[in-house]
């Protein structure tokens, strides 16, 4: 399994999930909606068969906030985070995304 699958697997059957170009495969979208019942919608290569319409709404609606998000997170070197367990690190991730929604607030 990839780190792809394994995101997915907490998800609750009939989720719809928007990813880039590089996790699409045929295979691995197939597996993963017949495993799990996960819809894996990424943004499709030229040499695939285009998007539908209401997948390129859904791209654009949801993958610009996650974009926004990775690019204000990595401004502020989370990147660069340093914990001595992997639930430390977290609690730090956590803890930037809890102050930056703070921030963003309306």
């Amino acid at each position: 399994l990839t780190p792809m699958h394994e995101l997915m697997e907490r998800l609750p059957s009939g989720a719809t999930v928007y990813a880039d170009k590089g996790y699409n495969s045929a295979q691995d979208e197939a597996w993963i909606e017949g495993e799990t019942g996960i819809r894996l919608v990424p943004r499709r290569r030229e040499n695939m068969e285009p998007n539908t319409l209401a997948e390129t709404f859904g791209l654009a609606r949801y993958r610009g906030r996650v974009e926004t998000l990775y690019s204000q997170l990595e401004a502020w070197g989370t990147q660069r985070l340093h914990a001595r367990t992997q639930e430390g690190w977290t609690i730090k991730v956590l803890a930037s995304l809890f102050a930056l929604l703070c921030l963003n607030a309306d």
